[in-house]
């Protein structure tokens, strides 16, 4: 597999999960609004981390498939998943290093989907 098929597959997994996880708070936001706020907010980002997981793993498997890592794609799911932890804790604690709130709202749902698209590769790639 070249390396320009594995960067096309990378950005197709950062997509995916993007648009997913996005897609599954909007389905779910008319029955996050009958909670108070901080249950909603929890609810959501959680929907946000299934949805997205959900969306990196589907092209993640054709992937794997490609380079023929069929045995090694649970092993992928579960370094995505600690990926997308550790990006989500990243993310906690981002404010601390950057004071700038515009530019948060934009970064903060990426950067647990980037961390956990680069679990995932690692867990196919044997890394």
């Amino acid at each position: 597999m070249n390396k320009k098929t594995h960067y096309i597959f990378v950005i197709l997994e950062v997509l995916s999960g993007f648009s997913l996880g996005l897609f599954g708070l909007l389905m779910l936001a008319d029955k996050l609004l009958k909670f108070d706020m901080n249950l909603s907010f929890i609810l959501g980002y959680l929907s946000i981390f299934f949805f997205a997981l959900i969306g990196i793993v589907i092209p993640g498997f054709f992937h794997s498939r490609r380079v023929n890592k069929n045995k090694r794609f649970l092993i992928g799911i579960a370094k995505a998943t600690i990926g997308m932890v550790i990006g989500t804790l990243f993310t906690a604690f981002l404010p601390t290093l950057i004071y700038e709130v515009d530019l948060l709202r934009y970064i903060v749902i990426l950067i647990p989907i980037i961390c956990s698209v680069v679990g995932f590769n690692m867990g196919i790639r044997g890394l």
